[in-house]
């Protein structure tokens, strides 16, 4: 599954924001380690970052609208144990339990913590051959 992360990021403090990239990422390897793919919207955090260094600032809304582009191409979301503290979490959470549904309409799968996601083996897509 193509399990989104949906954890809290904003900050009026950078170290705060950086450590929120940090545990997304966290949280995002012990998906892979159950044998998943993790979508970690919190790593536009680096394009961010690097655009504002250079006098670009894209509005809030912006990155909302991104990070549901890719929730809603997903199988699944994982939600951050402190996801009720981010306004866009709240924003995340009400879309997927209310009417989202995945790329192959399926309803989304929901989680809250990462032990409830089924461990898997990856199966063979057959592109192993070409690397």
């Amino acid at each position: 599954m193509r399990i989104y992360i949906s954890s809290p990021y904003s900050s009026p403090l950078p170290n705060e924001r950086e450590r929120n990239v940090l545990e997304a990422m966290n949280i995002a390897l012990k998906v892979y380690q159950r044998g998943h793919t993790p979508v970690v919207p919190l790593l536009s955090h680096f394009l961010d970052t690097f655009w504002v260094a250079r006098g670009v600032r894209a509005p809030y809304s912006f990155w909302l609208k991104e990070a549901i582009s890719l929730l809603l191409d997903c199988d699944a979301v994982l939600f951050a144990k402190e996801w009720l503290s981010s306004r866009g979490c709240r924003i995340e959470h009400e879309l997927v339990t209310t009417d989202a549904q995945t790329r192959n309409g399926k309803p989304m799968k929901v989680f809250y913590d990462v032990k409830e996601i089924p461990r898997r083996q990856p199966p063979d897509d057959g592109v192993d051959k070409y690397l």
